[in-house]
């Protein structure tokens, strides 16, 4: 009962992020109960290093020889300790591809925020004009209503954005879906808004593409990065 209880403790702590609460408990479980094959799992996913990740994965293998979750970690350990050249080579080029996902969230991050920000500061404007205005009390002209449209525009935008930039921090593919798709659509709404205020503004246009084409190419890049998603065990999704 003593070891159910640290289990579920352990897991949940894995679950939550906090890998060293999580190692302390599934340590104390499988010493408790050596044969505790959903223990083994999780450890295997928290521990530190490589070479622990293989022995915990060779203890389920003891347990559970069928166990296909064991087989195909022992699979990648034995890949990673003796890559080929073709992969070494892949390895390279996503460790040289995940750096660009830093540049890709403070984009996004600070382009979420000034959205956000100007969205706040337009609604406080419209509010004290209606409050200054003779209509208000009364009714709301059409007018009014539609000066609200840009700042709630600003708003939804800015939380829209901020939430790409958590999936990405999180490493959830539908932020770079997303990203790829906001990049897409800044890089045609930026110039052109840009043009049709100012025809001649060719040059200011060219540099508001160029940020949103550079994130579109980036975003690209790392979605074909397989290290971009974080890996959680085969019990992840077990109670």
């Amino acid at each position: 009962m003593k070891s159910e209880i640290l289990l579920a403790q352990g897991i949940e702590a894995a679950k939550g992020g906090d890998k060293v609460t999580a190692r302390a408990l599934l340590y104390n479980v499988v010493d408790l109960d050596p044969k505790n094959e959903t223990a083994w799992v999780w450890l295997s996913y928290v521990v530190e290093t490589v070479e622990d990740r293989k022995i915990c994965l060779e203890n389920v293998l003891v347990i559970n020889p069928a166990s296909d979750y064991a087989l195909r970690g022992l699979d990648e350990i034995t890949a990673l300790l003796n890559p080929s050249p073709e992969k070494a080579n892949s390895s390279a080029a996503g460790r040289n591809s995940l750096p660009l996902l830093n540049f890709t969230i403070a984009f996004w991050l600070g382009l979420g925020l000034v959205s956000l920000g100007v969205g706040l500061l337009e609604t406080g404007r419209w509010f004290t004009s209606l409050l200054k205005s003779r209509t208000f009390v009364y009714y709301i002209t059409p007018t009014q209503l539609w000066n609200l449209t840009i700042p709630v525009l600003f708003l939804m935008l800015g939380i829209i954005i901020l939430n790409v930039v958590w999936a990405l921090y999180t490493r959830h593919k539908i932020g770079l879906f997303a990203g790829v798709f906001l990049s897409l659509a800044f890089t045609v709404v930026g110039p052109t808004t840009i043009l049709i205020s100012s025809s001649s503004a060719y040059l200011w246009a060219a540099l508001a593409a160029i940020l949103p084409i550079a994130i579109f190419f980036f975003s690209l890049i790392t979605l074909v990065d397989k290290d971009y998603e974080r890996k959680t065990p085969a019990y992840a999704n077990r109670n």
